[in-house]
């Protein structure tokens, strides 16, 4: 009887043992983060679920909302009196009304959080697996991320903070998220907050300047879904993030800085192929001389510079 006893309670013991793994098994529709950062597949699925969210808040016929919600807000947009919707109650900044209240959280606050909350897995998960990640694989979506994040912050403070110019030095305003602890949402000041940006885009800006794509290619070459990165002009770019640096600096007041980074932009948007074959000579150049301590090509500066980089790091992995 007692053999039949202990038979039965170790049939219960491995029950409840199966039963408790069955509990815990990965549902097949989704991955944790610790799983999905550890490859170079994993980081780039990763980053493309954080542009498809941002892309709800962002995309041209969704832009904060889809209704416009932010141009109503700032009466740039005319709304008929007579139409008592959300844009009506968002053009005379009334947020009374709980359907108004639910949509602006959603799209101009809640949902930019949401991107940011996902970029913070993501880097946070990156940085542990960082020796298990091909490394310009690794750099151009870590400097994509820091550089979607700064943009969706730069946005929650443009909507949510104070004007530049009335700012209280001493008066916190939002939080600027780096890391994903609901216990530890430090609101900021507005200078505290844009220095946080603007270690994020300069972040960016190092990841990127010497493996982006289209330094050393055009976007048109990038148009097409055989390229290693695809549809570059539609992504958080090295340009990108230097015109996001313009943006930046502007809304801080530092028309010097945004002016700089503004010109780099626009001096850089005629690198077509024939730009780029021009910069190509840099090669040769730097062959002959045994250095990469040259001149860039006349006419195809920033091309030029990204040859020279991708040169240099290069040079810097080998040795």
């Amino acid at each position: 009887m007692k053999k039949k006893i202990y038979i039965l309670g170790l049939s219960v013991l491995l029950a409840c043992s199966a039963c408790e793994d069955w509990l815990t098994i990965q549902p097949e529709t989704t991955v944790a983060a610790e799983t999905l950062f550890k490859t170079d597949v994993g980081i780039t699925q990763g980053l493309n679920g954080a542009y498809y969210t941002a892309m709800s808040i962002y995309a041209p016929i969704s832009y904060f909302g889809g209704s416009s919600f932010v141009e109503y807000m700032a009466n740039t947009y005319y709304c008929d009196p007579e139409m008592k919707g959300d844009d009506y109650y968002f053009s005379i900044h009334t947020y009374e009304q709980s359907d108004s209240q639910n949509n602006v959280n959603e799209w101009c606050f809640t949902g930019l959080y949401k991107v940011i909350a996902n970029l913070n897995s993501m880097l946070s998960e990156m940085a542990k697996n960082v020796e298990k990640l091909t490394p310009n694989i690794y750099k151009i979506c870590r400097g994509e991320a820091y550089a979607l994040r700064a943009c969706c912050h730069l946005d929650i403070l443009r909507l949510y903070g104070p004007v530049p110019s009335a700012a209280d030095a001493s008066k916190t305003y939002v939080p600027y998220v780096r890391v994903n602890d609901v216990e530890d949402y430090t609101y900021h000041t507005f200078n505290q907050f844009m220095d946080y940006v603007q270690m994020d885009l300069d972040s960016a800006e190092m990841f990127l300047q010497t493996v982006e794509p289209v330094l050393t290619q055009t976007f048109e070459a990038t148009n097409s879904t055989s390229n290693i990165w695809p549809y570059r002009k539609s992504r958080c770019n090295y340009y990108a993030v230097l015109a996001l640096q313009a943006r930046a600096a502007l809304w801080r007041g530092d028309k010097e800085k945004a002016l700089r980074y503004a010109k780099l932009v626009k001096e850089a948007k005629n690198e077509d192929s024939a730009y780029f074959n021009n910069a190509k000579k840099i090669i040769d150049t730097m062959k002959q001389k045994q250095t990469v301590d040259v001149d860039v090509a006349s006419g195809a500066t920033y091309s030029s510079k990204g040859i020279i980089a991708a040169v240099q790091n290069a040079l810097k992995e080998a040795s």
